[in-house]
């Protein structure tokens, strides 16, 4: 709803605006920070809600932010006349309005926000009857007279605030003068009451209510003729009660004047309580969170940093270091990948060509087909046609291989698939950035945002990206990182070997969602270097991203600085993009999986031209975990594709396509081994079994295909 609610106000301040829900009583608007904050009108309609975001709107383009009246007119009579003023100006700017605010008022008046039931509308002051009639006068008939309608007509009439706060000041003398003379009748009757009741010992009623009364049990020396204070002052009870209700008379009378101070609309304030009404007590508060600038150049780490650490790392260890194993299996690898790669290339080519064909199109070219010109009696299509197929969109590919510890055992089979997409990108010369996002590199190093910290911004520290390759490296460069590449991962699988890692590249935690995050400022950069249009991100993972904090205010502590930044959780508040104008879903409560879907959602919301894909790489137990939260239908139709491939496409993510697959299934260079005395059975079922295992793991690069083609 809120998002929703606040396109509407976007469009109607024709601006930028940021626009808040949370728990406060009021709208208000913040005219140096532009931020609209909307109560949680949860008990309100569409159609109030409406009304209400136009006048607050109104207020934001019209109502100056400082007011030059305090202590000279009433406030809430400034606020009845500027009601007036803001909301005539939103009619006359919006030809839909006027219809907004009738229907706004008039369920505004069939609940009885002005509590005006059994209410005598006559003894209302004029300032409340003015309110009133500017706001539910089309339902009720407001009386005015000779006199005071110069003055309703006069707040038609403001075109400025100067204008405004003129009225204003009319207003409250003429209702300054009004009391003085009601203060003056009062006091006459009072007078002559007491002069007739001396012998009567009766008691009569007050104009203002009030019990007078001759107190025969009264000492002699006390006064005897005043119940009230001198000059007909209201006592404390009184004013009490002439505050309760709109017809009451307001101002205070001290030493018989009346004062601008004590005058009030009570219209004013009694609406403004109804309003605050429609707000539940019980709702939690909403806060929201914003996402930082990074600085991308203390994020990234360059090819040659980690290539250089790494064989500085090596030639210190000497003798101690043999890859013969490691690199036997990686000259394997590359010619056993030669098949996979040349099946890519081939899958790529067949779908891009059917996706080209079926956006053609055929037209007529206005040049006439003789072949067809002895048709010309009966048909009209005599003309040459013309096919014609659109060119494609260029494509470039950002790789997100997750560097965290739980990958160790199946890094290496990951490593081998993200080789042959690499492989694949080179044959058919598309752009691409191969990424691992990591904790641990210089994880001392803090924080990775730019400028100063901002309250309600998402925390990002000790956390880089590993450029581990990249399509502008020449090709012998591109083939040495290769292979330090598969020495990396075959290091982490084989630990207890004499593969020794530099401490800047072991296996950290999951931090995901810093590198989604992080997208959102390398995508352009890539697609602007490489001048391409649409921009495919794989992210390659096992686990969830772990949760990420906010900075927020120390708060009302009885130790400390209020206003000290410090980190909070996020679970519950809601992610706000200035740019697209849009508030995402609550974070949840969940350490793990803290927000990636809606990270995901917003980078595609920025770049609606490119894809996120997942390739998910799961155990056998992780299903039940990451299904928890999916509706029945879809757990069991994945949970069947589950069981017959070990592999799964989830279209209900964030994610454009996410492909779950088993850790098992991921290495596509499965062995077909036997026992030598193995009978017949046994080969068929070890073969059968080395092909569904081939079929399975080739999977990934089908998907893959298909998310590119």
């Amino acid at each position: 709803m809120l998002e929703v609610k606040g396109t509407l106000a976007k469009l109607l301040a024709q601006e930028d605006l940021i626009v808040e829900q949370k728990q406060v009583e009021t709208a208000m608007f913040d005219v140096d920070k532009r931020i609209l904050t909307l109560p949680l009108w949860e008990k309100a309609s569409d159609t109030i809600i409406d009304m209400l975001i136009s006048h607050e709107v109104g207020h934001a383009l019209y109502t100056p932010n400082e007011w030059d009246y305090i202590g000279k007119i009433p406030q809430s009579y400034v606020n009845v006349v500027e009601d007036v003023r803001i909301e005539k100006l939103m009619k006359r700017r919006y030809a839909g309005l006027p219809k907004t605010f009738y229907n706004g008022y008039r369920e505004i008046n069939k609940q009885d926000f002005f509590q005006l039931q059994g209410a005598d509308i006559d003894e209302f002051q004029l300032i409340d009857r003015i309110n009133l009639h500017f706001k539910v006068g089309n339902f009720w008939d407001i009386p005015f007279s000779a006199q005071e309608i110069q003055y309703r007509d006069m707040c038609d009439t403001c075109e400025t605030f100067e204008e405004v706060l003129k009225v204003a000041d009319a207003i409250a003398k003429y209702q300054q003068e009004q009391i003085k003379d009601q203060l003056s009748q009062t006091a006459t009757k009072s007078a002559d009451l007491q002069l007739d009741d001396q012998g009567t010992g009766s008691s009569h009623q007050s104009s203002f209510g009030e019990s007078t009364e001759n107190n025969t049990a009264q000492d002699a020396d006390a006064p005897t003729n005043e119940t009230t204070e001198d000059n007909g002052q209201e006592s404390d009870d009184q004013e009490e009660s002439s505050n309760a209700t709109p017809q009451s008379t307001q101002g205070g009378t001290k030493g018989g004047k009346a004062h601008v101070e004590d005058l009030e609309a009570v219209t004013d304030s009694i609406l403004s309580e109804s309003i605050q009404n429609l707000v539940d007590p019980e709702s939690a508060p909403t806060e929201y969170v914003t996402l930082p600038e990074l600085d991308i150049d203390k994020v990234i780490v360059p090819v040659s940093d980690w290539v250089n650490l790494l064989e500085a790392h090596w030639a210190d260890k000497g003798d101690h270091l043999e890859f013969g194993e490691v690199d036997a299996e990686y000259a394997e690898y590359k010619k056993s990948s030669l098949k996979e790669v040349n099946y890519l290339v081939k899958e790529f080519e067949m779908k891009k060509s059917a996706s080209a064909y079926a956006r053609q199109s055929t037209a007529k070219t206005g040049v006439l087909d003789t072949s067809k010109l002895f048709q010309y009696k009966y048909n009209d299509d005599i003309f040459k046609r013309i096919t014609v197929t659109p060119d494609g969109k260029n494509h470039g590919l950002i790789f997100n291989l997750d560097w965290s510890g739980s990958m160790s055992n199946i890094l290496l089979p990951t490593m081998k698939q993200l080789l042959n997409l690499i492989q694949f990108c080179v044959k058919t010369n598309i752009p691409f950035e191969v990424y691992a996002f990591t904790s641990e590199y210089n994880s001392a190093e803090g924080n990775r945002q730019k400028g100063e910290e901002k309250e309600g911004e998402l925390i990002v520290e000790k956390f880089n990206l590993i450029n581990f390759a990249s399509s502008t490296l020449k090709t012998k460069d591109l083939q040495k990182v290769m292979k330090y590449m598969f020495r990396l991962a075959f290091a982490f699988k084989s630990w207890g070997r004499s593969y020794s890692v530099p401490f800047k590249l072991y296996l950290s935690g999951t931090p995901l969602n810093e590198a989604i995050i992080a997208m959102r400022q390398i995508l352009p950069e890539f697609q602007r270097k490489n001048k391409i249009e649409k921009v495919h991100v794989i992210n390659l993972t096992d686990g969830e991203a772990c949760s990420m904090m906010k900075r927020s205010k120390w708060g009302n502590y009885d130790y400390g600085d209020p206003d000290k930044l410090v980190s909070r959780h996020i679970a519950g508040n809601q992610l706000r993009d200035r740019k697209l104008g849009r508030i995402y879903e609550p974070f949840t409560h969940t350490y793990y999986n803290g927000g990636t879907e809606i990270f995901i959602q917003n980078l595609r919301d920025n770049f609606p031209d490119s894809s996120v894909v997942l390739i998910r790489v799961l155990s056998g137990s992780d299903f039940t975990r990451v299904s928890y939260n999916w509706e029945y239908d879809q757990k069991e139709k994945n949970k069947a594709e589950w069981r017959k491939h070990k592999s799964f496409v989830d279209f209900n993510s964030a994610y454009t396509r996410a492909l779950y697959i088993l850790n098992t299934a991921m290495d596509a260079n499965v062995d077909f081994e036997v026992k030598e005395d193995a009978r017949k059975q046994d080969i068929s079922r070890a073969f059968k079994k080395s092909l569904k295992n081939k079929k399975t793991s080739k999977r990934v690069l089908n998907e893959f295909i298909t998310s590119i083609a």
